[in-house]
């Protein structure tokens, strides 16, 4: 497994009280203990502990006073010790320490995988060749992680009662009150509370599944082991697929190591098509991803980011740029609202007294215009403006339009304004 190390000074336990607990838990780890922070996570810190005999991963808790069902290293030692033996591929889990003496917080170890692991979606380190196969492998294990078998591996128990996508709604909405946009957050929860799937699957989710969660073999395309699990819940898979979409194809390089913006053909990388019907084939479902799980994802990607801009202001984030990062937040609230206002504008092209539905999306009534928010970025007001007239282009005429000649191309408002 391959990351990038922090300062020494970033390592917040005594590793000499570690050593010694670990001489008496794990005596086959002989020799000096060499401990080297890694990664750039904004939750668990995560180090690499080397010996003479080898080495292990430690996760954490972070230091500081969190609620206590917060960054629990304990949960997630429990899922990649029920998945070993699975479809899905994990690090042998270790040893996992209640015991906060020890290093001020509980933690657990567990085995060091060696491999690649991806930190900027266009894949830079990969040939442009090769790019593609990573993207369908990631697609295809995204799709195994779904399938996992929940009563065979005693995940059915993380199962929560209730509505597991109106919860996800009500806590992203929810985690902008008092907030100065809001207001843009409770358009938002409307919208998306009205258009709640009547049916949703029900499987083990990740909640994080990007590249950098993953390690793939050192020379080939093949996913060798799935990390951090402490996002992961009994929940609708979509939500997942949705999360990787809007984490690579509508983020950009400069904001989170995304594909916005990025020529993907010259590239050899997918679009976003390509890698759903990917994940689709794999888990044997329709491939169809809709607005829904989209603005959610990016809602959810917002308040993620807005909790992380929080936690560096208390001082509890565990990423040095933690600050930086957290006000990639707006960005995605942005986004958020703008999926929505083209999904709503696109249907009233096509119907203007009445906003539509999509494949498995119910009808509502229209928002008045002052509930349809600014959209923030020119490029996204520049893809607003194509998919509104894309959608009156694709509509037919109406009677009134074919007796006075006029078009659906001809009548397009080409900033979305009417309709």
């Amino acid at each position: 497994m391959t990351a990038a190390p922090v300062p020494a000074a970033s390592i917040d336990f005594d590793p000499a009280r570690l050593r010694g607990f670990l001489g008496t838990t794990m005596p086959a780890l002989t020799g000096p203990m060499r401990v080297e922070r890694v990664g750039g996570g904004q939750s668990n810190p995560t180090y690499f502990l080397t010996f003479d005999t080898g080495g292990v991963v430690l996760r954490k808790r972070p230091n500081g006073d969190l609620p206590k069902s917060a960054h629990d290293v304990v949960r997630e030692h429990r899922i990649i010790a029920a998945l070993a033996g699975s479809e899905v591929p994990v690090p042998r889990a270790l040893l996992c320490c209640t015991d906060a003496d020890v290093i001020g917080t509980s933690f657990y170890l567990m085995e060091r995988l060696h491999g690649r692991i991806f930190h900027d979606a266009r894949l830079p380190e990969v040939a442009a060749t090769y790019r593609r196969a990573y993207y369908l492998e990631h697609a295809r294990g995204l799709a195994t992680l779904h399938k996992a078998d929940l009563e065979a591996t005693g995940l059915a128990r993380l199962a929560r009662p209730g509505n597991f996508l109106a919860r996800q709604v009500d806590r992203w909405a929810g985690a902008w009150e008092h907030h100065h946009r809001q207001e843009d957050a409770a358009y938002l929860g409307r919208w998306l509370r009205d258009r709640l799937p009547a049916g949703q699957r029900q499987a083990l989710v990740h909640g994080d599944f990007k590249f950098t969660n993953v390690v793939f073999d050192a020379t080939a395309p093949r996913l060798v082991g799935v990390l951090d699990w402490e996002l992961a819940a009994i929940g609708d898979p979509l939500l997942d697929l949705a999360h990787i979409w809007s984490a690579w194809w509508a983020t950009t390089p400069e904001e989170y190591g995304g594909l916005l913006g990025t020529d993907l053909d010259a590239e050899g990388l997918p679009r976003a098509e390509e890698y759903i019907t990917a994940y689709a084939t794999a888990a044997g479902i329709d491939g169809c991803l809709s607005s829904f799980y989209k603005v959610l994802a990016l809602l959810r990607n917002a308040g993620i980011f807005l909790g992380i801009a929080q936690r560096a202001a208390a001082g509890t984030a565990a990423a040095a740029n933690a600050a930086e990062q957290g006000r990639t937040a707006d960005a995605y609230l942005d986004r958020a609202v703008t999926v929505a206002r083209v999904y709503s504008l696109s249907h009233l092209a096509r119907r203007p007294w009445l906003l539509g539905c999509g494949r498995g999306e119910r009808a509502s009534a229209p928002h008045r215009p002052e509930e349809l928010p600014h959209l923030g970025h020119e490029h996204v007001r520049d893809l607003q403006r194509r998919e509104v007239a894309a959608a009156r282009d694709r509509r037919p005429a109406t009677d009134v339009e074919r007796r006075l000649g006029s078009s659906p191309r001809r009548r397009a408002d080409p900033d979305g304004a009417r309709g």
